[in-house]
């Protein structure tokens, strides 16, 4: 299990107008098939396979390298994934 430690949360409203009202973690491409724990500011939540996928979208590097990265979406909402758990 890969461990990874985020800086913001994005407001859904701003991928898409479905997503209004939820609030979202964006996980690089490279962690898209295994577990991940994801932490921000001290607390956890377990990605894995059965959780959602809400919104995927590929943005260009910043740094003009002339590459794309992509971001997969996935709801944070640490309470919720802790009572499925057990």
């Amino acid at each position: 299990m890969k461990n990874y430690t985020i800086k913001k949360l994005i407001k859904g409203y701003k991928l898409k107008p479905e997503l209004k009202g939820l609030t979202l973690v964006g996980i690089p491409f490279q962690f898209k098939n295994e577990p991940i724990n994801v932490d921000f500011n001290g607390v956890s939540q377990l990605i894995n396979s059965t959780t959602p996928l809400l919104h995927k979208e590929m943005f260009r590097d910043k740094y003009g390298r002339d590459k794309y990265y992509v971001l997969y979406y996935y709801e944070w909402d640490p309470v919720k994934t802790q009572i499925t758990l057990f």
